[in-house]
């Protein structure tokens, strides 16, 4: 006897909450259950694992899950599902990141080096950055993209500093820490870097 067990995931895409993981039966279920791992027997699992409500469950972790069920005559099944695209661990910082100030161009150019993330991939990131502490502003940067010019940027007097904070966000939604920097354009002949 096989029944024709078939285990789906939802959602299938990299995400960093919950996976449901949803069981269809061609006969009528009478229990169902649950456990990590595989290489479990129908027995084990209907045993040791935990049961299973309106025949779905959740589940917080990308690995390996065994579901046995047992129908109404008593014949058991058991399948295997892998869950891979859990990714909860937010990308590293960016690194190396760096500011300059150009007076005769007029510009603050920004450079840095995207992080590795081993989860779900690197998706993009996100600067954001505020002049003389206000009107903060925030662009999305594709990832690979690596430097960013600000341009029309006059010396104040006094002068005023601009703060540069940027993140990266993985294909999962988790934003890492921010990598951040501040510059103060000047109207001497000289270059500031951080």
């Amino acid at each position: 006897f096989r029944s024709t067990l078939t285990l789906e995931q939802n959602p299938t895409t990299p995400t960093n909450g919950d996976v449901t993981v949803s069981i269809t039966s061609s006969t009528l279920i009478k229990e169902a259950k649950w456990k990590e791992g595989s290489g479990h027997s129908a027995k084990d699992v209907l045993e040791n694992g935990t049961a299973i409500t309106g025949n779905s469950f959740p589940v917080s972790e990308s690995g390996i899950y065994s579901v046995a069920v047992q129908d109404n005559d008593g014949r058991r099944d058991v399948e295997t599902i892998k869950i891979e695209n859990i990714d909860k661990t937010p990308p590293p910082a960016p690194k190396d990141f760096t500011a300059q100030y150009t007076l005769s161009a007029k510009k603050i150019v920004l450079n840095w080096t995207d992080p590795i993330d081993i989860g779900s991939g690197l998706k993009e990131l996100k600067l954001s950055y505020t002049v003389n502490g206000a009107n903060e502003k925030t662009e999305t940067i594709a990832k690979g993209v690596q430097s960013l010019e600000i341009e029309n940027v006059e010396p104040q007097s006094p002068p005023v500093p601009y703060a540069f904070s940027l993140k990266a966000v993985d294909n999962a939604g988790n934003e890492g820490a921010a990598a951040s920097i501040t510059i103060t354009p000047s109207a001497q002949a000289k270059v500031t870097g951080i």
